[in-house]
């Protein structure tokens, strides 16, 4: 190959090595310096191959090569690079979310989107480094309300943080509202924690704030709610931990609950310096127009707090005008200085026009009982301080030193004082005290609250308690009124005199209510509570002999002994040497201390002893003992022995009885209330109970009466043990474990009473009653929700109702309450003389909802001379509670097969009156208002059916009924309605003695008030026309309604009114000749047009002898006599009477019927005999 040839072969060759090259630069590799050798030793073989030996001719020198860099190397390289376009990403998307507002917005997105459960915001605008606002934010923190901010806005300079400063130029808050009222309460245990110290606050950022807005905004916390208007802070800057506002104000309302509504305007400068505890704070409050407890109040306050946290002085000043609360404004002045955080140092100065108070004291914390204190009180006007406050405060208190050792001296006279329903005349303080030596005296003379009067309270000292001494406390007269004191509506008024001087000048004198006169007696009947109650001491501390003297309401107690106070102000101990005591009361008699007792107490070790110290009256025992050990552990003994019940006689009613003793023992010890032991004994000894009833006695045996408990530290266990004979008899048992934790009970009772023999003689209509009945109750569970099972029964029960001729037997009950439910079943049923009346439902304590079912058929209810029935009910009463109202309803139907009923006069005037809805009952020492009756709450919708054998009777009045009624009540005050028909059947009315048929009769019921049905009753007689020979018929129709009835007479042949009255109430047609006769007869139509009853009984006289007629009657002559009658069979009557009219004599009658239209009449009379025969019939 030609040299021309190699050089074109080698270029290619050449060419494609560098095509290679480049492509390969793109992956910088550690394989690509070997892939270049290869590439040279490939183009160097295939020029070999084509001229070997001009290759070495023309083989251009060797260049150096490239040193190869280590593995490691590169590695490091490659993370350099990565690292550092980590950086340059970061910063560009720093630079892109602070200084963009697409980044601000991308961080809105992804806080919504990712964190909603914690924010959510509406809408962004501006960079967030730089300027920019947040419309509608919410922001959602556990445990609270959403906090609302509609608008906020920040300016500030994201670049000073670099320099470790945060700097806001602008920061507005608007139409903010933060509730931080917790949902639900958290108890938060305190722990201990450093006293507070500035220095602890090391704050490692400066920041520097230029002005801050908050407008429109409102914070609560619970009830209280501050709504700020405005409030604008500018220049406040922290620097080096030192704080400095140059200023702060603040438009601002603060409400609490209902009774504080506070505007005000607030102003805050000053400047804190964290490091050396120093702080310079000005506050000033100012507020208009505020309303606390419906007052209104204005106020201005300036506060300074200055200094260092261990000594700084806050001073305040201000003036506060509270309308209705202080009549002047007054002016407020208070000093105090503070150092150590321990010791104060005070002064204060109120005052106003007509009074002032100051006060200078100095106390510290590390000397809690030494004290100095100057009070100085000039108030001659109280009434010029608060509208209900009168009375006058003067003097001086000084007190220095040890408060058990001070140096004291007191001047302080405090009259005419009337605040609040306290009144009081007078109370004196005179004291001076000085190395233990004091001269005390405190009285105070006329006091009344409320109903308490007391007429005087004094205590003296005069001596040292390390010397002799005299002290005595006095009390007299404390009462009580019936009735409290109408307040002086004059109080607190000032009275304007004008008065003119002889030299013409007008001087005005004013007259407060501190000048006058105080009225403090009791204006009505009073109870003397004590009449004088009197203590004496007299000699030193260590032995002093002790007097003691109560006359009080419940009686007189007289003590003295001799006492010892030792080591007052090292290790005070008090011992008690109790001589003599006698207690006399006419509630228990007369008791006297049966020997000498003794009381220990020393304060150091809190050690307690009482010996044993018994009052007595003859068997009658009351001892008491007691004490604590140095080790803590306390004890006490009560013992009460034959008390007799006699001390209730007065309380019990006359008709009751007790003939018994008490005996009780109370024992116990304990060190905590963990490990408590003791026992409680309470029994009656034998005796009786008597009780008089209506000239009858019971005795109920008082065989056994015993209640025991123990208690133990693991649990307290109880027994009863009742024995009454054959009237009670209880047996109970109880427990209670895990004391002081769940408290866990677990009791059960069981009672019962035998015999029920002595029931009939207290109430005769009870006859036969008998039965046994039993209770059962058990509780278990913690005291707080524990489950409860009851079981009331009563088992073959019998009674006989002697007035109804009535014996119910089989008598069984079942009532119970299954435990751990709030609902009582109840079964049973009740058998009659035929039949069996049946019994079952439910009643709910927790919702008070109730069902009672009663069912049975042919029930005999009563079987006596007057009254038989016999009922099939079938009824349901239910009630159910809804909302604040309880709701009952009864339904179902009432059959009534048979029913036999004739009323008997009781024989006095006897009235049943509805009370009315704003009727007040008086009574048992209180007056209440009638309030919603059970009725309005109550609605029914039965159905009574009448059998074919229903007969009743009153008042003259005797008729077959039929027929059916529904009952129907709807809630509310609507009354109860009827609909259906009662059909008068066959029956007969008695009006003046002259008996009528019923003809026919319906009393309609249409839906209104059951009280007002419509009448449509007819009843009639037929009588003999003697003069025209013919029969003839007369009667009665009562029509309209029940509450407007309408008595219509009526007759066949038609006749006039008086005519039918003549025959209603004479038995023949009028003599219209008798002026006495027509008198009478339109006395009875009026009475019949007015709707006056007119009807007889069958209570009459005439019928309680068995007579037809006995009063008014005719005469043979027609006329009107008095006299009596009795008709046999209904065909025979003979009647003897007197005419009443000028004239008439004695008579007597006689009267046959025979043969249907036949009948003789027989008249007897002193001026001679007559004899009629009749023949009458209807054609």
């Amino acid at each position: 190959m030609s040299d021309k040839a190699e050089k074109s072969s080698m270029n290619r060759n050449t060419d494609k090595v560098q095509h290679d090259s480049v492509q390969h630069s793109k992956e910088f590799t550690i394989q690509e310096a070997s892939t270049t050798e290869n590439q040279q030793n490939q183009t160097q073989e295939a020029v070999g191959d084509s001229k070997p030996e001009d290759t070495k001719k023309t083989k251009k020198p060797k260049k150096s090569k490239r040193r190869r860099r280590t593995l490691l190397g590169r590695f490091l390289t490659s993370i350099l690079n990565l690292l550092l376009i980590l950086i340059v990403a970061i910063v560009l998307l720093f630079f892109y979310l602070l200084d963009t507002e697409s980044g601000l917005r991308t961080i809105v997105n992804v806080a919504n989107h990712y964190f909603p459960q914690y924010v959510s915001i509406h809408n962004a605008e501006g960079q967030l480094g730089k300027r920019f606002t947040l419309e509608d934010v919410t922001l959602n923190l556990p445990n609270y309300e959403p906090l609302e901010i509609p608008q906020l806005t920040l300016d500030w300079n994201y670049g000073q943080l670099l320099e470790m400063t945060v700097a806001i130029n602008h920061l507005e808050v608007e139409g903010a509202n933060l509730n931080f009222t917790p949902i639900e309460k958290i108890e938060k245990i305190e722990e201990a924690s450093e006293p507070f110290s500035l220095k602890s606050l090391n704050i490692p950022i400066n920041a520097e704030i230029k002005t801050i807005d908050i407008t429109n905004s409102t914070l609560k916390v619970d009830d209280f709610y501050l709504a700020m208007n405005d409030i604008q802070l500018t220049n406040a800057k922290l620097e080096d931990n030192h704080v400095t506002i140059e200023n702060t104000v603040g438009d601002l309302q603060a409400l609490v609950g209902s009774d504080v509504d506070l505007p005000f305007v607030v102003a805050l400068n000053g400047n804190v310096d964290i490091p050396t505890e120093t702080f310079d704070l000005n506050l000033a409050i100012y507020a208009q127009e505020a309303f606390i407890s419906g007052n209104e109040l204005n106020l201005a306050l300036n506060t300074e707090v200055k200094g260092e946290l261990e000594k700084f002085t806050a001073d305040l000043n201000g003036r506060v005008d509270w309308a209705n609360f202080l009549n002047d404004p007054i002016l407020l002045k208070v000093d105090n200085e503070v150092t150590g955080l321990s010791d104060i140092k005070s002064y204060l100065h109120l005052k106003n026009l007509s009074n002032q108070i100051m006060l200078n004291s100095e106390w510290s914390a590390q000397n809690p009982l030494n004290v100095d204190l100057d009070l100085k009180m000039n108030a001659p006007y109280l009434s010029q301080l608060h509208p209900d406050i009168s009375g006058s405060l003067m003097g001086n208190i000084d007190l220095k030193g040890e408060v058990l050792k001070p140096i004291l001296v007191a001047d302080v006279n405090i009259s005419n004082i009337n605040a609040f329903g306290l009144q009081l005349q007078s109370l004196l303080l005179k004291a001076n005290h000085e190395d233990y030596n004091a001269d005390i005296l405190l009285q105070l003379d006329r006091m009344r609250f409320d109903t308490i009067y007391l007429a005087l309270l004094k205590l003296q000292f005069d001596g040292s308690l390390t010397d002799e001494f005299d002290l005595d406390l006095l009390v007299e007269n404390l009462e009580q009124a019936k009735s409290a004191k109408e307040a002086d509506q004059s109080v607190n008024k000032i009275e304007v005199a004008n008065i003119k001087e002889p030299d013409g000048e007008i001087d005005e004198t004013l007259t407060y209510q501190e000048n006058k006169p105080m009225a403090l007696l009791p204006a009505d009947d009073r109870q003397v509570l004590v009449k004088k109650m009197e203590y004496k001491v007299t000699g030193k501390a260590d032995s002093h002999h002790f007097n003691f003297d109560l006359d009080s309401i419940v009686g007189t107690i007289k003590s003295d002994g001799i006492a010892s106070l030792t080591d007052v102000f090292t290790d005070p101990t008090f011992t008690l040497y109790l001589q003599n005591s006698v207690v006399s009361s006419d509630f228990v008699g007369d008791y006297k201390l049966n020997k000498p007792a003794y009381f220990y107490y020393r304060a150091k070790n809190n050690t307690i002893s009482l010996s044993s110290a018994c009052y007595e009256q003859g068997y009658i025992v009351f001892c008491a003992e007691g004490g604590r050990s140095i080790e803590g552990v306390n004890t006490a003994v009560i013992t009460l022995n034959n008390l007799p019940s006699s001390l209730i006689d007065s309380y019990l009613p006359p008709d009751l009885s007790i003939n018994t003793k008490a005996n009780v023992t109370i024992a116990g010890q304990f060190t905590t209330e963990e490990d408590f032991v003791g026992v409680v004994n309470l029994a009656l000894s034998k005796g009786d109970i008597r009780y008089r009833f209506q000239g009858r006695e019971v005795l109920i045996p008082l065989d056994k009466t015993l209640l025991e408990v123990h208690a133990l530290p693991e649990k307290v266990t109880s027994n009863l043990n009742v024995d009454w004979g054959k009237y009670l008899r209880v047996q109970g048992k109880g427990e209670m474990n895990d004391l002081f934790k769940e408290n866990l009970v677990d009791a059960s009772v069981v009672a019962n009473i035998p015999s029920f023999d002595w029931v009939s003689p207290l109430m005769p209509v009870l006859q036969d009653l008998g039965g046994e009945v039993l209770l059962k109750g058990k509780v278990q569970g913690p005291v707080a929700h524990p489950k409860m099972g009851a079981n009331f029964s009563i088992k073959d029960g019998h009674l006989y109702i002697a007035s109804l001729n009535s014996r119910l037997k089989a008598i069984n009950l079942d009532v119970a309450l299954q435990e751990g439910t709030p609902e009582f079943f109840i079964k049973g049923s009740v058998g009659t003389n035929k039949g069996t009346l049946n019994l079952d439902g439910y009643y709910n304590i927790a919702n008070f909802s109730t069902e009672l079912n009663a069912s049975g058929d042919d029930i005999q209810l009563a079987d006596s001379r007057d009254i038989k029935v016999m009922i099939s009910p079938k009824v349901q009463f239910t009630g159910k509670h809804s909302g604040n109202i309880q709701r009952y309803q009864l339904k179902g139907s009432i059959l009534i097969p048979e029913l036999y009923y004739m009323h008997t006069s009781m024989g006095g005037g006897g009235s049943v009156v509805k009370v009315s809805e704003d009727t007040v009952i008086v009574g048992d020492g209180y007056d209440q208002k009638r309030s919603e009756s059970f009725m309005d709450n109550f609605s029914m919708d039965l159905n009574v059916i009448l059998g074919n054998d229903i007969l009743v009777g009153a008042e003259g009045l005797k008729a077959h009924l039929s027929g059916g009624l529904k009952v129907l009540k709807d809630y509310g005050s609507q009354p109860i309605r009827g609909l259906g028909v009662i059909n008068v059947g066959q029956g007969e009315f008695d009006i003046y003695g002259q008996v009528l048929q019923l003809d026919r009769g319906k009393i309609q019921f249409s839906g209104a008030s059951i009280t007002n049905p419509a009448l449509d009753i007819q009843a009639s007689r037929q009588f003999m026309n003697e003069i025209e020979g013919r029969e003839l018929r007369v009667g009665v129709k009562v029509l309209g309604s029940a509450e407007a009835p309408r008595v219509e007479l009526y007759s066949s042949p038609t006749m006039t009114d008086i005519e039918i009255a003549s025959y209603l109430f004479l038995g023949r047609g009028p003599n219209l000749g008798s002026a006495a006769e027509n008198l009478m007869l339109l006395n009875m139509l009026r009475k019949i047009a007015m709707g006056e009853p007119v009807s007889s009984s069958d209570t009459s006289i005439a019928s309680k002898v068995g007579l037809t007629d006995l009063g008014f009657m005719e005469t043979p002559n027609g006329h009107i006599g008095v006299g009596l009658g009795k008709r046999f069979a209904n065909s025979f009557y003979v009647g003897l009477g007197v005419g009443v009219e000028e004239g008439e004599s004695a008579f007597a009658l006689l009267r046959y019927s025979f043969l249907k239209y036949f009948n003789v009449n027989a008249a007897f009379m002193s001026e001679g005999e007559s004899v009629n025969l009749n023949y009458s019939r209807d054609f």
